[in-house]
């Protein structure tokens, strides 16, 4: 009956244990999902971004058709002033197309660092289920060895005796 204690104290330091690698490996799966997430959002970024500047290529130079058969047909000549009005339609159609391209890769990166810190938190989960564990058992081990001490100073008030 006297070891009745110690048996359920290395029963608890097992189910903390196992606890302890339980959340680890759930937090490391919702790392891992997390992490999917982010790179998903990241490609789809990107994918965004190019679609975004096929569109507006396509309405520049459909701009760009307008005016010169806008001029056409007033009779102007493609040179001087048209042409310089052209030409700054179609630059700021290219800054806008660079812009688009930039911000959008700008928040690709940001959703790689979330994949990345993801990545980190889920390998620490696991690191930090494993040493729950190993707490959970030393602190067991721990708490056994004390038990069982007070119970032999009990039987044996003197204290141990050396084997020899």
């Amino acid at each position: 009956m006297a070891f009745l204690p110690l048996i359920m104290m290395g029963l608890s330091a097992l189910a903390s244990a196992s606890a302890a690698k339980q959340k680890a490996n759930a937090a490391k799966v919702m790392a891992e999902y997390n992490t999917a997430l982010a790179e998903r959002a990241a490609a789809q970024t990107r994918a965004a971004a190019l679609e975004e500047q096929l569109i507006l290529r396509d309405e520049a130079k459909k701009l760009t058709k307008k005016q010169r058969a806008l001029y056409a047909k007033a009779g102007v000549r493609v040179e001087g002033s048209p042409l310089e009005v052209m030409l700054e339609s179609v630059s700021v159609s290219a800054a806008d197309i660079a812009m688009i391209a930039r911000e959008r890769e700008i928040q690709a990166q940001q959703f790689e660092s979330q994949a990345a810190i993801s990545l980190l938190e889920g390998r620490s989960a696991v690191k930090a289920g494993r040493m729950g564990v190993a707490r959970s058992f030393f602190g067991g081990a721990a708490r056994i060895g004390t038990q069982y001490t007070e119970y032999q100073l009990q039987r044996n008030p003197g204290g141990f005796k050396r084997a020899t």
